[in-house]
């Protein structure tokens, strides 16, 4: 990755980073192909963070359409990801003022159909809904909670895509999840 990039070009820095993309997730698909579901959910799951890592240098407003596709890359594989765990996790559109929060409510394992405690997880300014599965959501679905992760108004695809900004008063947010 190092060779790839150089002395730090942003150009350079994102190519490398999406081809890391590409190449994990060619080998996802190819390993679920072969039956290795396991292996192919890791590796769509590494493919995501990869995508995510291509456009953090590139950050910013307007917003680069090199962003998009990064973005759109990384959300694709995660989805990928998510669809082969052992234990389902459910995409949900939250509808907020003409926009749509995209979530995904992680079960409790092992207390798939209980009711259990929720734990509704909200990111910062610049993370998105996939860094919070990877931070925080799969350990508290493993100890017993039931996750719900979002991303809202200044976050991920509602600001990259949506073009929704972040506001101050989150508590009308929080109350439309």
């Amino acid at each position: 990755m190092a060779a790839a990039v150089g002395d730090g070009d942003d150009s350079a820095f994102y190519d490398a980073w999406l081809a890391a993309g590409d190449r994990l997730h060619g080998e996802a698909a190819t390993r679920e192909a072969s039956g290795h579901r396991a292996s192919a959910r890791d590796l769509f799951l590494r493919a995501s963070g990869a995508y995510a890592s291509a456009y953090h240098p590139i950050y910013g407003t307007p917003v680069d359409p090199r962003l998009l596709e990064a973005y759109r890359r990384q959300v694709a594989s995660f989805d990928e990801g998510m669809r082969l765990r052992d234990v389902p996790v459910h995409a949900v559109d939250i509808p907020f003022e003409g926009a749509r929060m995209q979530s995904y409510l992680l079960p409790a394992e092992g207390h798939e159909t209980e009711v259990r405690p929720l734990i509704i997880m909200v990111n910062g300014y610049d993370a998105t809904i996939t860094d919070m599965y990877f931070a925080m959501g799969v350990v508290a679905a493993r100890r017993g909670y039931h996750v719900l992760l979002f991303d809202g108004p200044g976050q991920g695809g509602m600001l990259y895509v949506q073009g929704v900004p972040l506001r101050a008063d989150w508590e009308v947010v929080v109350s439309a999840v």
